[in-house]
């Protein structure tokens, strides 16, 4: 790897890649290195392993900016993937070109061609238009971006294009409000954006931008049409937004969008124009101190007057300004009005629509509820019936029983208790007449330790009743 750009790659390489560390002396580089394509007969797991190996390094390359295609980012061709890859002592990568011709059968890799054909941006041929669309540039920029553009070497590396689709899709759809003006701007606006943070450390080419683009317009995403303008031919984009997404409609760009794409533009140009006439206001400001300081009368009484002047002119600018804002204001209400009624109506439509079915109106209300009434009474005379059941019931179980036969046995059982009760009282102590009650304190009396006391002890005082 000669070039710098080689040694950058070989440095990423050496970084993601354990086979391509030095310090390891991986030997499965001289396998990797080589034709493996007669492994496919002899070895086919050998095969797969190498075809895999290749076909995640150049998906990861290029997703990280490391490989590309002359003028493409997103693109990658034959001949560059096995010069990008030429390594010292193991040369150009032999096997690179099998592995590439698997990733077009699986779709991983695309001509640049039926990438710019997917969609459906003008009835003429690509090529008159992109000479349409640079008429403001040089005409040999517009035909060298033409022939870049069919050049048949090139590949398309689907996975890191629909990576970037997605992040513009997600980006847009995460900083766009309710407003129509969010989902409309131009080519030189979606440029600016997003150029330079789709893939790391890399920025897109005018190509990559056409051809993410056209991927974009090719899934419905975003409608793509040429205006106008005094200067020349512009782009215009009008992004999908999330109702048009979730109904699977195509974007339509209408003369109503061309005309506020117009507004917009107009404004930003007053803004830039504003923020220069502050800038050199301030300048000759600045000026026109120091010509005093310097006791120059003339020279400083020339600035004030330049500064007036450009005071004037910003404050008309300052006026237009606030005449567009408002009118973009006045759009976006009028929009936000629309979609308020819009969703009114289809309210309105949806209980309409429920309110006249069969099921829900007031004869079946009343059908309903009657029925409702006519259970609840059958339940009621089930509950009845099973209390006067159940009354039957015990009324024959006890109808053998009289009441003098009840009262008699209670009787017994009362006499008995009251025997049981008597005779505990008169074994309790407590219920005993003969025991008397002491009256005076207790006196305490020491008692003498004994002599052959082999574990004496301190003084005992026992408690004598008198």
């Amino acid at each position: 790897m000669a070039t710098s750009n080689n040694e950058d790659l070989l440095s990423y390489l050496q970084a993601k890649f354990p086979e391509f560390d030095p310090k390891k002396g991986s030997s499965r580089l001289s396998s990797l290195y080589s034709d493996f394509s007669s492994l496919q007969e002899t070895n086919s797991y050998g095969y797969e392993a190498n075809a895999s190996f290749w076909r995640t390094v150049i998906l990861q390359a290029n997703r990280d900016g490391m490989i590309s295609c002359n003028g493409y980012t997103l693109a990658v061709s034959q001949d560059g993937l096995e010069k990008a890859f030429e390594y010292g002592k193991y040369g150009q990568p032999l096997g690179i070109n099998n592995v590439t011709e698997h990733m077009i059968e699986d779709g991983d890799l695309v001509t640049v061609e039926s990438v710019l054909e997917a969609g459906a941006l003008s009835s003429r041929p690509w090529s008159s238009y992109l000479l349409s669309v640079f008429i403001g540039r040089p005409l040999r920029y517009a035909a060298s971006f033409i022939k870049q553009s069919q050049q048949s070497g090139a590949y398309v590396v689907m996975p890191t294009l629909k990576l970037v689709t997605t992040k513009v899709c997600e980006e847009h759809q995460k900083k766009q409000a309710i407003s129509i003006t969010d989902h409309l701007m131009t080519y030189e606006t979606f440029r600016k954006r997003y150029s330079k943070s789709l893939i790391p450390n890399c920025e897109l080419t005018d190509a990559d931008i056409w051809l993410l683009l056209r991927y974009i317009e090719s899934s419905k995403g975003v409608a793509i049409a040429e205006i106008n303008r005094g200067n020349g031919a512009q782009i215009m984009l009008k992004f999908a937004n999330a109702a048009t997404v979730a109904q699977k409609k195509s974007v339509e760009i209408t003369e109503t969008d061309k005309g506020i794409l117009s507004i917009m533009e107009t404004s930003e140009s007053l803004k830039s124009q504003i923020d220069e006439l502050e800038a050199t206001m301030s300048k000759l400001t600045i000026d026109t101190k120091e010509c005093l300081s310097k006791k120059q009368k003339p020279q400083a009484l020339y600035k004030l007057k330049q500064r007036k002047r450009i005071e004037a002119v910003l404050e008309k600018r300052l006026h237009y300004l606030d005449a567009m804002d408002t009118i973009l204001f006045k759009i976006e209400s009028s929009q936000n009005d629309a979609q308020i009624v819009q969703a009114y109506d289809l309210g309105a439509n949806a209980l309409k629509s429920v309110l006249s079915s069969s099921e829900l109106n007031v004869d079946a209300i009343d059908m309903t509820m009657d029925k409702v009434q006519e259970t609840f009474a059958d339940q009621q005379e089930i509950d009845d019936a099973l209390q006067l059941g159940m009354a039957e019931l015990q009324d024959k179980q006890y109808n053998d029983l009289s009441n003098d036969e009840l009262e008699k046995e209670l009787e017994e059982l009362e006499k008995l208790e009251s025997k049981v009760l008597e005779r505990r009282r008169s074994e309790s102590p407590f219920e005993r007449d003969d025991l008397s009650i002491p009256t005076h304190k207790p006196i305490m009396t020491p008692i003498e330790e004994t002599e052959n006391s082999t574990n004496p002890q301190k003084t005992k005082i026992p408690l004598e009743i008198q």
